[in-house]
């Protein structure tokens, strides 16, 4: 069980919103006029489906909690607690986008898993973790510094290398896995298709 409060980036420091900003314009090419998107720790507000809402056709969102006031013909969030063993019944959709989540679950491989069984045959996944050499800076800028979320931080349970994350997404299913890494090689960045 996390040990959360609020759900991802419900409360912002001024640099972890400027980095969802940044991952924002990351995955915008990848997001095309039409596509259904899930976002998996989609945050309070679900920033991410409202940011790209004129491009898809639905868009949902699950993450603990969620504003359910948010929810529109559009756009749904879903109160959904990301240990559970699966999600919830959740349509096929074209694109999942699971940033900065995968290192707060118990069990990152049964969520990639979850992912997978959300996609259509020829879905996509945008996957962004923390690499082992965030490790040491997150944790002096969240708790000496003050300048990130020392909750945020503190309930990391994974960090994960090139190679793990990799075989995390082939153990999940994933056929086809691309990976960069990113922000001074402190975030792993990988596109999972299913097939």
């Amino acid at each position: 069980m996390s040990a959360r409060k609020h759900s991802h980036l419900q409360k912002f420091h001024l640099i972890e919103y400027i980095l969802m900003l940044l991952r924002h314009l990351e995955i915008a090419k990848y997001i095309k006029n039409g596509q259904t998107l899930l976002d998996i720790g989609c945050g309070f507000n679900g920033h991410l489906l409202n940011r790209f809402s004129t491009h898809i056709s639905h868009g949902i969102g699950i993450d603990l909690p969620v504003n359910q006031k948010k929810n529109s013909e559009k756009i749904q969030l879903i109160e959904w607690n990301l240990n559970n063993p699966s999600f919830p019944d959740l349509p096929k959709v074209d694109l999942a986008t699971c940033l900065e989540v995968a290192e707060h679950v118990e069990d990152p491989l049964n969520l990639l898993k979850n992912i997978y069984q959300t996609l259509n045959d020829h879905g996509l996944l945008i996957l962004t973790v923390p690499t082992w050499q965030e490790k040491p800076l997150a944790e002096f800028a969240a708790f000496k510094l003050k300048l990130l979320s020392a909750q945020e931080i503190a309930d990391h349970k994974h960090y994960f290398s090139r190679e793990e994350i990799i075989d995390c997404c082939h153990q999940a299913g994933f056929k086809n896995v691309k990976y960069s890494a990113h922000n001074f090689k402190m975030k792993n960045f990988v596109l999972a298709r299913k097939n």
